[in-house]
């Protein structure tokens, strides 16, 4: 049941925190591949794990090793291998969040591309699919490590810390008595933080995203009168060439 999944999770966090710091960094390194690829889950707890494990300096340093290499490593995967079994789910919109994701994948091919994944990664839409609708774009692998970077740092620093005032990895999993009241509380105080973030980076996108929508109609709106005005310009030189052949000869 969820307790013995609980129990196999503190098990398998305490086999980590046992091992020599270069090992468990690799590990974090291979999970957070695997958390980074859509579908897949587990990033909260694994940053709130490298908190209480690390401390606050050690875990974050290993935590923005872990993620960004994960997301790099994920982008190319997804790019590479599994772009149109993805482009295939997101069109089927069998999920409730594709309309968002679909609506910010529209928009990241402009100008506004790093300010929109840096947003994008602030709010609650997961991580894994993130990365998927990111690596459907043309946008290079330099612009999403960047704005990948400067997104998720607030949430690592905050989730990093809370992991530092657990008192066990009981703590990090435990889902009854004390341990767990104290850790909702301590969640609370995240999520309302993170809720007050998620209301100006949501707010900003669809901002971004109004401004795109406006920019496209205005491009094909100059493209139709560009188009009408060439052709009242071929018109134009038509008649003018038709007035020249129909005139009669002048001999001088």
């Amino acid at each position: 049941g969820i307790n013995a999944e609980y129990g196999h999770l503190e098990d398998f966090l305490n086999w980590l925190d046992y091992l020599p710091r270069w090992q468990s960094g690799l590990i974090f390194v291979f999970l957070f591949t695997i958390i980074s690829l859509p579908g897949s889950f587990g990033y909260l707890i694994l940053n709130i794990a490298a908190g209480y494990m690390y401390g606050f300096w050690l875990g974050m340093l290993i935590i923005f090793i872990s993620v960004t290499t994960g997301s790099i490593l994920a982008f190319i995967i997804i790019r590479k291998c599994l772009a149109g079994m993805i482009q295939k789910y997101l069109d089927s919109g069998e999920s409730d969040d594709t309309g968002s994701l679909m609506a910010i994948r529209r928009i990241i091919e402009g100008k506004n591309c790093i300010k929109i994944i840096a947003l994008t990664r602030l709010t609650p839409l997961p991580f894994g699919f993130q990365n998927a609708v990111f690596a459907l774009t043309n946008i290079s692998i330099f612009k999403y490590t960047f704005a990948t970077v400067t997104g998720l740092l607030p949430t690592q620093v905050l989730n990093t810390f809370f992991g530092t005032t657990l008192r066990s990895m009981k703590d990090v999993v435990s889902n009854d008595g004390e341990s767990y009241v104290i850790f909702s509380f301590q969640l609370l105080v995240s999520v309302v933080l993170m809720v007050f973030v998620t209301r100006l980076a949501r707010k900003e996108i669809n901002r971004n995203i109004e401004a795109g929508e406006r920019e496209k109609d205005l491009e094909a709106g100059e493209g139709y009168k560009k188009g009408h005005t060439r052709s009242k310009s071929a018109s134009a030189v038509l008649m003018s060439k038709q007035k020249i052949i129909n005139q009669p000869l002048q001999f001088r």
